[in-house]
C-alpha cells in the first residue's frame, strides 16, 4: 500500500509526496534541484533552482500536476489551497491567513497548517476530520494549546484513505 506523506523539510517549507507527484510549500534550500510542483507564499521564484519539470503554483486558480488537484482560493488577500492527493482532502495554509476566512472553508481529512504566528487556533479543529499538521516558525506554541493526548511529534505524516483516524490527530 502506497501511503501519501507529509514532510517538514526545513522549519518554514514542507513536501507532500503522493504515488505521481511531489509538491513542495515554499522550499527554502536554494543549493536543492527542484523537480516538482512548488507552491509559493512567502518565497520569491527567481531564488530557487528549478528544473525544466517544475511547474509553479502561486495565488488563487486550478491546477493539476500529475493527478493531484489543487485548488488556490484567494480571499481578504490571503491564499488558502486546496488540494485532492491520493483521494486525502487537504486544506493548506498559513494559520493567519485561515483565521481570516475560516468561515469560508469545509472539512478536510486533514489541514496543514504553517504557524506563522500565534492566534487562537481552536477553530482549526472544526476543519480536520482526520489530522492537523502544524510546522513553521510558531508550530511549538501553537499546538501547546491542544490536548496532550492527541499531540504527536513528527518529522513526516503519512496517510492514506482508508486509514484516515476517526478522532483529529494533531502532528
Amino acid at each position: 500500500m502506497v501511503y501519501m506523506e507529509i514532510a517538514v523539510l526545513l522549519k518554514n517549507s514542507l513536501k507532500i509526496r503522493s504515488k505521481h507527484a511531489t509538491i513542495v510549500v515554499d522550499p527554502m534550500d536554494k543549493s536543492t534541484i527542484y523537480n516538482a510542483a512548488i507552491i509559493l507564499g512567502k518565497q520569491e521564484v527567481g531564488t530557487l533552482k528549478l528544473d525544466e519539470g517544475s511547474v509553479i503554483i502561486q495565488g488563487p486558480g486550478e491546477y493539476e500536476v500529475a493527478g493531484v488537484k489543487i485548488n488556490g482560493t484567494k480571499e481578504n488577500g490571503e491564499t488558502v489551497y486546496t488540494l485532492i492527493v491520493d483521494d486525502v482532502e487537504i486544506l493548506l495554509g498559513k494559520i493567519s491567513s485561515l483565521a481570516k476566512v475560516q468561515h469560508k472553508l469545509k472539512e478536510a481529512h486533514v489541514v496543514v497548517v504553517d504557524a506563522d504566528s500565534v492566534v487562537d487556533s481552536s477553530f482549526i479543529t472544526s476543519l480536520a476530520t482526520g489530522a492537523l499538521v502544524f510546522y513553521g516558525e510558531q508550530a511549538e506554541t501553537v499546538t501547546k494549546s491542544f490536548s496532550k493526548e492527541n499531540l504527536k511529534q513528527m518529522g513526516k505524516y503519512q496517510i492514506t484513505r482508508d486509514k484516515i483516524p476517526s478522532e483529529p490527530e494533531t502532528i
